[in-house]
């Protein structure tokens, strides 16, 4: 049974667009560092010029998305009033962006000057953030997941600002051991949950699938559950397992409907999809390794880490945004047509507000900068490294251009059909 939806709770376009159209070059900018710093940052995963670049990536990219798509599938999927102050959100916008940058360049150069400020701002950014998203998703059963997943953001993030208040102030002493647990909550916690929630719903509706079995609803809760069961330090191995284990089960669900779709033809987005499932499952497998090759520990937990951040969880939100940006490009055009008294016919498809060969290139350059960094994770290579890099740039910025050249065909196309239609009304 497919998820009732209800369009007419959608918030306006200036809530959730903006969002998604700075993200990428968050990315972007997380991307640029690692470039800067070069292969260094393959000896340790300590090394400050990681930690700097990729909480960038996960909080200004990953993160930035996420909270841009809550506000606006929460309140479709649970009735309730979406967020409707347009200031509101630029105000999170402007806090999280920002919280974001200071605190990824203060890691990176291990710079208080920016750590404090950056700390503060995600503090206030998230307190603002995570009541209006739980105000809109509601507590009734269609959205329960995403009220699930959203906590263990929230725990997460709670961890995460206390290791980075250890890195602004020393005295207050730096848990590094809270280090894995934090990463969890934020990945196999939230981020996998997240997916799920709503890749429940999307999935079928976009890429054209059957309906996911029933027990996937059970996924985000029993992520969730695993990770519960992760800080306890006696049952800790299974509470990961458990975790791992409600990821890797549903993406081998996707996987599965992926070959059941309706229209076999290609898409980017079941391309992304498909990428990531992989990439999930292939994480998971090096993670468990790494319990039982002690001697490829490091090489192997880093691997895992590449799978599942930049080919999992970015992999979905590349795949996410080529969807729900021209979705929310359509409807906003709808809404620009009706104000002006005019018919909302003949509105474009998805595919024709993205440009073409661009978006068709994402897939392929996130896929291969997600397998050549698998490989430099493994075998330290610093030209491997590099092309990685440029790779994964490269499909940041397609993503970035793409995102925009949606708004801008969708405005294009709104107005000549509002032009076209006062010419008629004037001849007549």
């Amino acid at each position: 049974m497919r998820a009732r939806l209800h369009f007419d709770r959608v918030a306006p376009g200036g809530i959730t667009l903006p969002f998604l159209l700075v993200a990428p070059f968050l990315g972007l900018l997380a991307v640029g560092l690692l470039l800067y710093a070069g292969d260094i940052v393959l000896a340790s995963r300590w090394h400050p010029a990681l930690i700097g670049a990729l909480h960038i990536y996960t909080i200004g990219f990953l993160l930035f998305t996420i909270a841009g798509v809550l506000l606006q599938i929460g309140p479709v999927l649970s009735a309730r009033p979406a967020l409707q102050d347009e200031r509101v959100a630029a105000r999170l916008r402007f806090v999280l962006g920002t919280g974001a940058v200071l605190l990824g360049c203060g890691l990176f150069h291990s710079m208080r000057v920016l750590l404090i400020p950056g700390v503060t701002l995600l503090a206030l950014g998230l307190s603002a953030w995570l009541p209006i998203a739980i105000r809109g998703i509601g507590i009734a059963r269609p959205t329960r997941a995403l009220l699930i997943a959203l906590t263990g953001l929230g725990i997460g993030a709670i961890l995460g600002l206390r290791l980075a208040l250890g890195h602004a102030f020393p005295s207050l002493g730096l848990p590094r051991h809270w280090t894995n647990i934090h990463a969890g909550w934020m990945l196999l916690g939230g981020i996998a949950p997240l997916v799920m929630a709503i890749g429940a719903v999307v999935i079928p509706m976009f890429q054209q699938t059957p309906v996911l079995p029933r027990f996937t609803k059970l996924l985000p809760a029993t992520a969730f559950t695993g990770m519960l069961i992760a800080m306890l330090p006696r049952v800790a191995v299974i509470g990961w397992a458990l975790a791992a284990l409600a990821l890797a089960v549903f993406a081998i669900v996707v996987l599965r409907a992926q070959t059941r779709r309706r229209n076999a033809g290609s898409d980017p987005t079941v391309a992304l999809f498909r990428q990531a499932m992989l990439a999930a499952l292939a994480g998971i497998i090096a993670w468990s390794a790494a319990l039982v090759f002690p001697e490829w520990q490091h090489r192997l937990q880093w691997t895992g880490a590449v799978l599942l951040i930049a080919g999992f969880a970015g992999g979905s939100v590349h795949g996410m945004m080529l969807k729900i940006v021209p979705f929310l490009v359509r409807l906003r055009l709808q809404r620009t047509l009706w104000e002006h008294s005019r018919p909302a016919l003949n509105l474009p498809a998805f595919q024709q507000l993205l440009p073409r060969k661009l978006s068709r290139a994402i897939a392929p350059l996130h896929g291969s900068a997600v397998v050549l960094l698998t490989i430099a994770a493994v075998t330290p290579n610093r030209y491997t490294f590099l092309a990685a890099m440029t790779l994964l740039g490269t499909a940041q910025l397609a993503l970035g251009i793409t995102a925009w050249s949606a708004v801008l065909r969708g405005a294009q196309f709104g107005a000549q059909t509002v032009a076209r239609h006062d010419i008629e009304e004037n001849t007549t």
